[in-house]
């Protein structure tokens, strides 16, 4: 069977979207597997992973935002002076 078809190929394309999910530790979404996809010689849109995804319960973890350590001190005077500069 030829990369090229996802309609023809839709077992073994689910096949192949799940284990590049898994290689990349659950974090890549749809677009980027089609891109991965499209890199192997397949010829599908992202609809279609998408589609394959969800079929599948694969859901990618969100990247980790970072926060920053500094704490605004809430018991700090506003000086309203600078303010109506």
């Amino acid at each position: 069977m030829t990369p090229r078809c996802a309609a023809r190929g839709g077992a073994e394309l689910a096949k192949v979207v799940r284990e590049l999910f898994y290689r990349h530790d659950a974090t890549y979404g749809s677009p980027r597997i089609t891109q991965d996809l499209w890199a192997m010689g397949w010829k599908v849109s992202k609809n279609t992973v998408a589609k394959l995804m969800a079929e599948q319960g694969l859901v990618a973890r969100p990247k980790r935002r970072r926060r920053g350590l500094t704490k605004a001190d809430r018991r700090a005077c506003h000086d309203f002076r600078v303010s109506q500069r």
